[in-house]
């Protein structure tokens, strides 16, 4: 009995793992794109500058 109730702990430890690590790298793909979108707009303002200029 106290294997099967081992592993049914190792189960839900790792299920919780996996979740855990599936939130975090949701949370930094959102913010990777957040900066990508950033210096996008970054980029457009400029060229959008230089094209003033000339």
């Amino acid at each position: 009995m106290f294997v099967v109730e081992t592993w049914s702990f190792r189960r839900k430890e790792t299920s919780t793992w996996f979740q855990e690590k599936a939130a975090i790298l949701e949370v930094y793909e959102k913010e990777d794109l957040s900066a990508q979108v950033r210096t996008l707009k970054k980029r457009v303002k400029e060229a959008e500058e230089e094209q003033y200029r000339v």
